[in-house]
């Protein structure tokens, strides 16, 4: 494994994480390539549990925590209903966030705060059980952060305030 050449503002060397650190996992440097390995890689007890592990590749990670979104909230679950419950995860939530972004520095630097999110997809009840496909879909997004100020933070940059 690479060894993370990380500094105190987050900021790392390029062969220390990221694609560099999957290559380097994935022996892609030493010109072994199978997708075998990168299946044994993500089903290893060793291997990474989340992006932020990937992005941190060599750092300690703060474990995932839950969002506290259990179950929808009833006026919501009386219209629609879950139909995928996923993580997208610190490095998605940049690629999301990105194009919205004032400062994009401002935005990476800020992320290392990510400690977990939830993205559920609904679906609109329409009678049938499940739901048509044709019938309107939702999108509901909780995500957790370090602590009350890394939160504030998170929804004041992305609009560049």
């Amino acid at each position: 494994m690479v060894g993370a050449a990380c500094y105190e503002n987050g900021a790392c060397d390029d062969d220390s994480f990221g694609s560099a650190f999957v290559a380097d996992r994935l022996g892609l440097r030493q010109g072994r390539w199978s997708y075998a390995a990168v299946d044994a890689l993500f089903a290893s007890a060793d291997g990474p549990t989340s992006t932020q592990a990937v992005l941190r590749a060599g750092q300690d990670v703060d474990p995932i925590e839950a969002t506290g979104l259990g179950a929808l909230p009833f006026d919501v679950a009386t219209d629609w209903t879950i139909e995928n419950v996923d993580r997208i995860g610190e490095w998605y939530t940049y690629v999301l966030l990105y194009p919205a972004a004032g400062d994009k520095i401002a935005l990476a630097t800020q992320l290392h705060a990510w400690d977990g999110d939830q993205l559920l997809t609904l679906r609109k009840k329409d009678g049938s059980t499940p739901p048509s496909v044709t019938s309107p879909s939702a999108i509901v997004w909780t995500t957790i952060r370090d602590d009350a100020a890394s939160a504030t933070r998170f929804v004041e940059q992305p609009r560049g305030s």
